[in-house]
């Protein structure tokens, strides 16, 4: 994964780090079989009802509960990441 961003992983030394850095992107990877539904068909929906040369971009937000700031996260294609991203 770090080749394909043009970049190298960062050591696993025990220091708090990302996986690598790739210019202004701290990167965090992680590989799995399989992804939530959530994820893919919201994936699918947007790659789906995107205009052309609209990026598709999926918003995830995560509501914790009382007491707890609401995030959101952005998962969007690695091609169009890069493209993007320079």
């Amino acid at each position: 994964m770090a080749g394909a961003l043009g970049t190298v992983r960062n050591p696993s030394n025990g220091r708090r780090q990302t996986d690598m850095d790739a210019g202004r992107f701290g990167i965090e990877h992680k590989t799995r079989k399989r992804l939530p539904q959530v994820i893919t068909g919201a994936m699918r929906q947007a790659e789906a009802g995107a205009k052309p040369g609209q990026v598709p971009v999926v918003v995830i937000s995560h509501c914790p509960g009382s007491g707890h700031k609401t995030q959101h996260y952005v998962v969007m294609r690695l091609a169009d990441f890069r493209e993007l991203a320079g």
